[in-house]
């Protein structure tokens, strides 16, 4: 009976096991299986096709009900292609990981700007809201991923993620909340959540400590108790347990999935 209730249960985002996914496709899959994992999300096939995984990933169990892609505005195959290749998978929403915008190369390597001006992330909703229109037609959701950065004041009381949230046509663009890279940016997710009900259908767990790293579920300062009731009452149809740093990746999966389903498995209101 309490099952029933819950609109959804623990996801697993496989860039957190990249590395062993590139060793042992199939054989990390079973694994993710075993823990009791039934959705998976990610961005990478290593190796094989959309429809060979999809197969794997129907023969396991699973299913990719959302799938990352890196998108550029200036390049309108790709966008086609990422959607091809979530339709193979089964997939029901594509996700921008993040903006090209936001991306910046320098001497450390890869990096997510801090300096992006408001007019900056308008460009962002325009094309967000160009691609999904696209991905309508194509029969997808989309949505879009956070970080830290977009939650920095871009205007007088509005971050950029609160921004694209008003730029962007509710309609057609979703958000996958990632409730590490919010916190670590000062942001409430239960508070987003709650005030913009129905633009979060997907969300990343992980957690993060007060230097901003992304941690295990449940060993940093997210109140995932908070969260997960009010993104459930804020629409919220997929979680996936998450961590970039890939420490021990299986270690991370178990650990996130017993602390999500024993939230799960609480009456709501809980």
């Amino acid at each position: 009976m309490l099952r029933a209730m819950r609109r959804f249960a623990p996801g697993f985002e496989l860039y957190t096991a990249r590395s062993l996914l590139a060793r042992d496709f199939d054989g990390t899959l079973e694994a993710l299986a075993k823990l009791g994992y039934r959705e998976v999300e990610g961005s990478d096939l290593f190796g094989r096709t959309p429809a060979e995984a999809r197969r794997r990933f129907d023969a396991l169990g699973l299913a990719a009900p959302s799938w990352h892609a890196f998108l550029d505005p200036e390049n309108g195959a790709a966008l086609d292609e990422a959607i091809e290749r979530a339709a193979t998978l089964g997939a029901r929403y594509l996700v921008a990981a993040t903006a090209k915008e936001l991306v910046s190369f320098g001497p450390k390597g890869v990096a997510l700007r801090e300096d992006l001006p408001a007019d900056g992330y308008r460009g962002i909703a325009a094309f967000l809201n160009r691609a999904g229109e696209r991905c309508a037609r194509a029969g997808l959701a989309f949505a879009y991923h956070n970080h830290h950065v977009e939650l920095r004041p871009v205007e007088p009381g509005r971050s950029g993620l609160e921004l694209l949230l008003a730029e962007t046509d509710p309609a057609r663009v979703g958000f996958e909340l990632d409730l590490c890279w919010t916190v670590a940016g000062g942001a409430d997710p239960a508070a987003l959540f709650q005030a913009h009900a129905g633009r979060f259908p997907l969300c990343h767990a992980k957690d993060t400590n007060a230097r901003g790293e992304d941690l295990d579920v449940g060993s940093g300062l997210v109140d995932f108790d908070r969260a997960l009731a009010a993104a459930e009452r804020g629409g919220v149809r997929h979680v996936f347990v998450e961590r970039d740093t890939e420490e021990d990746p299986l270690r991370t999966a178990a650990r996130g999935y017993a602390g999500l389903a024993r939230w799960w498995s609480q009456p709501p209101g809980v």
